[in-house]
């Protein structure tokens, strides 16, 4: 994630101490670019702003996500967390036969970058297992 060939500046210090950072850098890593686009998609939901999607993240973006309380910070991150994991409802239902063996794992890791993780499994726990058991169970290997 790169601003002009150098890392973004993230000085908040609640970035330094929840899952913000690692859940921006962990969309980057297994979603490549399309990590800024559910940054800039989040934060523009949770303010009414019109950051671009790009490759890159801005200045002004990250200055303006710098800006934001350790409540704002949280909830940006929540949504972030929740924008990946409908992507990945998206990938398994594309390419069922590719993807639905990777969906618990995608979940289970979206989860340890949730919050409060209880209410991430309240809000995607059923979803997942009905896309295992009832959705797609002749591609799902059951592990």
């Amino acid at each position: 994630m790169m601003i002009s060939g150098r890392m973004p500046n993230w000085n908040n210090p609640l970035k330094e101490s929840n899952n913000f950072p690692k859940n921006v850098f962990d969309a980057e890593i297994n979603q490549g670019t399309k990590a800024i686009n559910y940054l800039s998609e989040a934060f523009n939901k949770m303010n009414g702003t019109q950051f671009p999607n790009r490759v890159t993240v801005s200045q002004d973006l990250a200055d303006a996500v710098n800006s934001l309380s350790d409540k704002e910070t949280t909830l940006l991150n929540d949504l972030i967390v929740q924008n990946r994991m409908e992507s990945y409802f998206n990938r398994v239902d594309t390419v069922p036969q590719k993807n639905i063996n990777n969906l618990r794992g995608w979940y289970n890791r979206l989860k340890t970058y949730y919050s409060t993780p209880e209410i991430f499994e309240k809000i995607y726990k059923q979803r997942v297992d009905e896309y295992l058991n009832k959705k797609y169970p002749h591609y799902y290997n059951g592990k």
